[in-house]
């Protein structure tokens, strides 16, 4: 399965992790001039406007979302979702800690120069490689420092696995105590689409929908808008499971 960087656009912002950030091209393109939408605010943050939707999809306020933000237009999102998931399992990520957790993955990253380094982080994105050698670097400074264990493994979609049933897979590993998930998306088959490249964490799966925590806009998405190949809509291509040691 050729594995798709995780990126939504180039940019060259700088990094914000903690509280609100600017929304991804698509959110702000879609912002301008959309009733329930502060158009004065629309580069920092979306406004729930009761059963306001956009194209289908309900618009999201930035704080219901992860607080580790990444910055507008970057492909951080890979990083902003480990740190995220070692949050979710470990509950000791602070404003104190996230700086030097995330500067911990960055230097994990197969990067000779800082011109190679924002290549990856404001260009390029992770792909499943980088994931795992940035996975194997939290874990390294979390056990450091003396946090709980935790273990990472893959999940990713098995041969002739369904959407269908990859997220009820998903759903019951969830269910389990200080557990967490990262899922990596591909490209849309559907033209003029919302979605791209992406790492995410799904929190909670219902029967129709995923809830996410995530760094970007995205607040849920329905499970009919996914697939695995050859299911046609937006790409599953990874999925990464994390659990804290008993």
């Amino acid at each position: 399965m050729a594995v798709t960087r995780r990126i939504f656009a180039a940019g060259t912002a700088a990094i914000s992790f903690i509280g609100l950030g600017r929304p991804s091209a698509w959110a702000q393109s879609m912002a301008q001039g959309v009733p329930g939408v502060d158009s004065q605010a629309a580069t920092t943050r979306l406004v729930m406007a009761g059963d306001t939707r956009l194209y289908g999809f309900p618009l999201v306020t930035m704080d219901k979302c992860s607080p580790y933000r990444q910055a507008y237009g970057s492909g951080e999102c890979g990083l902003c979702a480990i740190v995220a998931v070692v949050d979710t399992v470990c509950h000791n990520v602070d404003e104190e800690t996230a700086g030097p957790l995330l500067s911990a993955l960055a230097q994990a990253l197969p990067a000779e120069t800082a011109a190679e380094l924002a290549h990856i982080l404001y260009e390029q994105g992770t792909d499943r490689r980088e994931i795992e050698l940035m996975l194997a670097a939290a874990q390294g400074w979390t056990h450091a420092r003396g946090w709980c264990a935790w273990t990472w493994e893959a999940a990713h979609p098995q041969a002739d696995e369904t959407a269908e049933h990859f997220w009820d897979r998903l759903s019951d590993v969830l269910k389990g105590p200080h557990t967490a998930a990262i899922v990596g998306f591909g490209e849309d088959t559907q033209s003029n689409t919302r979605y791209g490249g992406h790492w995410t964490c799904p929190e909670h799966i219902t029967d129709h929908e995923i809830y996410l925590r995530d760094s970007d806009v995205f607040r849920r998405i329905p499970r009919a808008e996914t697939g695995i190949r050859p299911e046609p809509r937006w790409a599953i291509e990874d999925c990464y499971i994390l659990s804290r040691m008993s």
